[in-house]
């Protein structure tokens, strides 16, 4: 459940493109204040590279 409120929190505070950006390039420019935003948030590498996952796959089924 806290994946998912964390995945709604990162849609309000960022774009649909940075988001997908973040998801599909790990050098993406805005990369580093979702990971900030993450870190802040006490996530770990494993938990961010999951929901890099899961933000990547919701962006191909969107046709991004």
């Amino acid at each position: 459940m806290e994946a998912i409120e964390t995945l709604q929190e990162l849609e309000k505070l960022f774009s649909e493109t940075m988001l997908c950006e973040f998801a599909d390039n790990e050098t993406a420019p805005g990369n580093r204040l979702i990971v900030e935003h993450l870190r802040q948030k006490n996530y770990t590498n494993k938990q961010i590279a999951t929901l890099r996952s899961v933000i990547f796959m919701d962006a191909r089924r969107n046709g991004w």
